[in-house]
């Protein structure tokens, strides 16, 4: 069973766990900065009834975990499981028996360092496939199936709690907490899909094999030629297309230029780039294969779906 705990995965939750206990303890919960989900809500009734936020998370969480295992596996719900009481724990540990003090008064500092925090720590726990909970769940069922980056998700969800924080704290903390909630989610974001380091560049050119060749053999990566035709000539060109480092950029326009005065560029962000010269794709594949949002194996299919599928293979 691939949906298990390894050493990597512990030590990941682990750290990401200790990131976001830091964060909402010593920097949010005390500047009433309403973190994200139900922590946020936690956040509020703390300050308005003295409910430990941790032992509130932990009680919402319960049944949110059975969904999850149920569309993710186990693996998924004992592992989110085992951060969310550790975090849990130790935050109603910080904040109710030790009274820890905030480390910034400031709220636009306590904003921005709760937020990398808070974004390192989870993006932490999402590498090892498992969440905090709450808001947490629902974006890595999103990323998982709706394909929708984790940060954006978190960022729309705060909007509710964002609301609530408002009418309870007053506009101008629900302004910083907002702040708050765009760090985190371009801190996950960064961290789970890699910074903009690397350019996607298409070249037009009547030159075309001139500049593929330079391309290949003075910054030595590779290149596509695609076959496009020009809406206003109506001509055939060949379309280059290739992947390099954003310190690259510079060398291959100046290449371009000696090559074609004419030539038309189009230079794009490329959050990921896999393979020879870059990221080692079989790397990630065996990450991804190990963690448990993998789809079963065949051989663990029932054998009336095997059978099926193995009559939609062409002979």
């Amino acid at each position: 069973m691939k949906n298990k705990f390894t050493l990597h995965s512990i030590l990941l939750i682990c750290a990401g766990v200790a990131l976001s206990v830091f964060s909402q303890a010593f920097f949010l919960i005390p500047n009433k900065i309403v973190p994200s989900g139900l922590v946020g809500i936690g956040t509020i009734l703390f300050h308005k009834f003295g409910v430990p936020v941790g032992t509130f998370v932990i009680v919402v969480n319960l049944f949110l975990i059975v969904i999850q295992a149920r569309m993710m596996g186990l693996g998924a719900g004992a592992k989110t499981m085992v951060a969310i009481f550790l975090s849990g724990f130790f935050l109603d540990f910080c904040t109710v028996y030790l009274k820890v003090q905030r480390l910034a008064s400031d709220p636009m500092l306590a904003a921005i360092y709760g937020g990398v925090l808070t974004g390192l720590g989870t993006a932490c726990i999402f590498k090892a496939s498992a969440t905090l909970g709450g808001t947490d769940i629902l974006a890595q069922l999103l990323a998982r199936f709706k394909h929708i980056p984790v940060g954006t998700t978190f960022l729309w969800s705060d909007v509710v709690v964002l609301l609530f924080a408002g009418f309870v704290y007053g506009p101008d903390l629900a302004l910083f907490a907002l702040i708050k909630s765009y760090i985190v989610s371009s801190t996950v974001d960064n961290f789970m899909e890699g910074s903009s380091v690397y350019r996607q560049v298409l070249i037009v050119s009547k030159k075309s094999e001139e500049i593929m060749w330079g391309i290949m053999e003075e910054i030595h990566r590779g290149v596509t030629v695609l076959n496009g035709r020009g809406g206003y000539t109506n001509r055939n060109y060949d379309i280059l297309i290739t992947a390099v480092r954003r310190r690259e950029i510079p060398l291959l326009e100046e290449l371009v230029y000696q090559v074609d005065h004419d030539a038309f560029l189009v230079v794009a962000d490329a959050r990921r780039v896999l393979g020879k010269g870059f990221d080692n794709l079989k790397r990630e594949v065996e990450l991804v294969s190990n963690s448990n949002l993998d789809e079963p194996d065949i051989e663990d299919l029932p054998k009336k779906t095997q059978a099926s599928k193995s009559k939609q293979l062409p002979e």
